[in-house]
């Protein structure tokens, strides 16, 4: 069978992928030309190809800087929600720092909510929003983020977040904020676990009572932590691309997948790593060498990871093993009949 094809046309979610990460080269540009802002020396070209994950967070602050204006916020997102459902993606949670960009949190969420309402009319994907806790910016800053969004309390918005370098302070400091977040019936996840240590996964594990882990590659380090998280079941939304970027190499997820662990495959930053969803499950496919019977279990496992409502996945999933019961010679036929405008 053409997997290819079969990943093409599956129904999928994405559950970590950051609205900044995003942006295609050409809107960034245009935007930072709009509003005044120099992107030298970089160009379209250049401006995603990171070195190292540290010079990878230097240019998402640039690029972060860039959207200055209200409308950059819906514009971005809408393009984004666009590039997404074109991978047909039907559902997605999307990351962003509201303390990374000049514009008011209130403002940005307006323009978010409506660049997704818009995109839902328009594609019929459906997303939601985390905000995220930046931990360059400390405690109380994430803190005081927690009590913005609860101040300003959207149906749009599901979770918290926390991300950018671990190695800039452990989860236990958070702890407060989460606690603040999950207290307001908002769900929460973090990054940890991304690079070599596992020690920065287990405090997030033990001190924030977290519900998904964004990344986690660290957990085949420590056997331990490993078995408990494999009993607890609890979801890993792991992306290939940013995997290779912080340890070299995609291993982490095949053993992580091989030892039993509730892994979702997602994008994370599809400009700044040039990939989609369906690049990302591909990557997983070849080193896994699975079939649509194994494609069909991550995907579903994903969806089970979702904030949706029960009665929203029960749908997604029912689309989902429609599909994979479709004989093989049609999904080659659907793969055959799309076009270039339905994968931009």
């Amino acid at each position: 069978m053409d997997l290819h094809a079969f990943v093409a046309g599956l129904p999928k979610v994405d559950l970590h992928c950051h609205i900044a990460d995003a942006i295609p080269a050409p809107m960034l540009f245009d935007i930072a030309a709009a509003n005044g802002i120099a992107l030298a020396p970089f160009t379209p070209e250049t401006i995603y190809r990171s070195t190292d994950f540290e010079d990878y967070l230097e240019r998402l602050a640039l690029v972060c800087s860039v959207l200055s204006k209200q409308a950059d916020f819906r514009l971005v997102l809408f393009e984004a929600l666009r590039n997404m459902a074109s991978r047909n993606i039907r559902y997605c949670e999307l990351f962003f720092n509201p303390d990374d960009h000049p514009v008011s949190y209130p403002a940005m969420l307006d323009a978010y909510c409506d660049a997704i309402d818009a995109a839902e009319r328009s594609f019929g994907i459906r997303a939601r929003l985390i905000p995220s806790i930046n931990r360059a910016l400390g405690p109380q800053r994430g803190l005081a983020m927690v009590e913005n969004v609860i101040r300003n309390r959207h149906a749009h918005v599901v979770g918290i977040g926390l991300d950018n370098n671990e190695m800039l302070g452990p989860p236990r400091h958070y702890v407060e904020a989460f606690n603040l977040a999950r207290a307001h019936g908002l769900h929460v996840s973090a990054h940890a676990g991304e690079r070599f240590d596992p020690v920065d996964l287990r405090d997030a594990v033990d001190f924030l009572g977290i519900e998904r882990i964004d990344h986690g590659y660290s957990v085949v380090e420590d056997a331990e932590l490993l078995a408990q998280l494999r009993d607890a079941g609890t979801p890993f939304t792991t992306c290939w691309s940013a995997c290779v970027l912080v340890r070299g190499e995609g291993s982490a997820i095949t053993e992580m997948l091989r030892a039993g662990l509730n892994v979702t495959i997602n994008t994370d930053a599809p400009a700044s790593f040039t990939t989609d969803i369906n690049r990302e499950y591909l990557q997983v496919v070849e080193a896994m060498n699975f079939g649509p019977a194994e494609i069909s279990a991550v995907a579903r496992a994903g969806v089970l990871a979702s904030y949706l409502p029960e009665s929203d996945k029960r749908i997604l999933l029912s689309d989902l093993a429609a599909y994979a019961a479709q004989p093989q010679d049609e999904i080659m036929q659907d793969d055959v009949n799309a076009t270039s405008d339905d994968l931009p």
